[in-house]
């Protein structure tokens, strides 16, 4: 196993790591405060450490996304996406809205991976606009 596996998954689950992780991919890292440290509680659990290694360590797509089941998802799909998203690109969005029959992509500015806790209001606002689509 791979050690950037095992540095994944401790650096992932780790409590006093936690802090550190959620601010490396915002954009408003004002919002990580003590209480988003238990956004790892429920992968502190037996066996999830092996877990993440394994998927880590899995084959990846590489830079583009698989799209050949994308077309298959009929169901109305709504992405909210921030503009400085460091895991996954807005370009990532992009593709899958590209793919899907009914897909729309909301991209809010300045905000980061966590949009429903960088940017709750502006999530929220475009939450109420896809119900009432």
């Amino acid at each position: 196993i791979p050690i950037f596996g095992y540095a994944l998954a401790f650096w992932s689950t780790a409590p006093s790591l936690t802090g550190a992780g959620l601010k490396a991919v915002s954009k408003r890292p004002q919002w990580v405060v003590p209480r988003q440290h238990e956004y790892t509680r429920p992968v502190r659990v037996q066996g999830h450490l092996a877990g993440q290694i394994c998927q880590s360590s899995a084959p990846k797509d590489g830079q583009k996304p698989v799209p050949q089941y994308y077309t298959t998802i009929t169901c109305p799909v709504f992405l909210i996406w921030g503009d400085g998203d460091p895991v996954f690109t807005v370009s990532t969005g992009t593709t899958l809205v590209q793919n899907m029959p009914d897909a729309h992509l909301a991209v809010i500015p300045n905000t980061g991976h966590v949009p429903h806790e960088e940017s709750f209001d502006e999530t929220m606002a475009f939450i109420n606009q896809a119900l009432t689509q």
